[in-house]
C-alpha cells in the first residue's frame, strides 16, 4: 500500500498541464484567494479579461471573471479566475506562450 502511495507521488510531476498555484507579477505574489483589486494594484490591468454566467445542475448561476496576463513569447499565459460574487481570487491556470 505504501509502495503504491510513493509511485503515485513520483508519477504526479508527469500528470497534465503544469500547476500553477501561484503567480509573480514582478516584485509579488499573487496566491489563490487575492481581491481583483489586490491583483490589479500588484499587476495591473489584465491583458483581457471577460465574464462567464453558467446555470448548474439544481439551477444555481455562478458568475466567474477571467482575467488574462500575456507576459510575452518567453512565458506561459496566465489565466486567472476569480469568483465575481466573492471577489476572490479561485484559479490559476497557464495557457501556451504568449506573443
Amino acid at each position: 500500500m505504501a509502495s503504491a502511495a510513493v509511485l503515485g507521488l513520483l508519477l504526479l510531476p508527469l500528470s497534465g498541464t503544469p500547476a500553477a498555484p501561484d503567480f509573480r507579477c514582478g516584485m509579488h505574489l499573487i496566491n489563490i484567494g487575492a481581491t481583483e483589486a489586490e491583483v490589479r494594484g500588484k499587476c495591473g490591468e489584465p491583458t483581457s479579461q471577460f465574464r462567464k454566467t453558467a446555470r448548474g445542475r439544481r439551477g444555481v448561476v455562478t458568475t466567474r471573471d477571467e482575467w488574462t496576463y500575456n507576459l510575452g513569447p518567453t512565458q506561459f499565459v496566465r489565466i486567472l479566475v476569480f469568483d465575481a460574487m466573492a471577489d476572490r481570487l479561485v484559479d490559476i491556470a497557464l495557457g501556451g506562450y504568449g506573443s
